[in-house]
């Protein structure tokens, strides 16, 4: 898909990039280690690898173990991830720009 950028909502100014807030913290379900499952693809369980601030989407992205060749890093955010043995973030939003 050419334009996967369109399904993400837009907050505030657009592309314009911003440093997270103080109070914009990550999710702690998602800390380095933990073991997740993807929504897309539930049936592998994976590792957060690093959690690092997405400048223009303003959230925080988990980048998870995965078969990508390095320097390839994919990321997801919270609403894309599960912690093992649960369901998805309850109150997130459906995210289906990486399914």
């Amino acid at each position: 898909m050419a334009a996967w950028w369109k399904l993400y909502p837009v907050r505030g100014n657009g592309w314009v990039p911003h440093p997270p807030a103080p109070a914009d913290l990550p999710d702690p379900r998602f800390a380095v280690g933990a073991a997740v499952r993807l929504s897309g693809k539930p049936a592998v369980v994976r590792r957060v690898l690093a959690v690092e601030w997405h400048w223009i989407r303003r959230e925080f992205s988990y980048i998870v173990e995965t078969s990508a060749a390095p320097p390839f890093r994919p990321y997801w955010f919270a609403g894309q991830l599960a912690i093992e043995g649960q369901d998805a973030e309850p109150g997130a939003a459906p995210d289906t720009g990486r399914r």
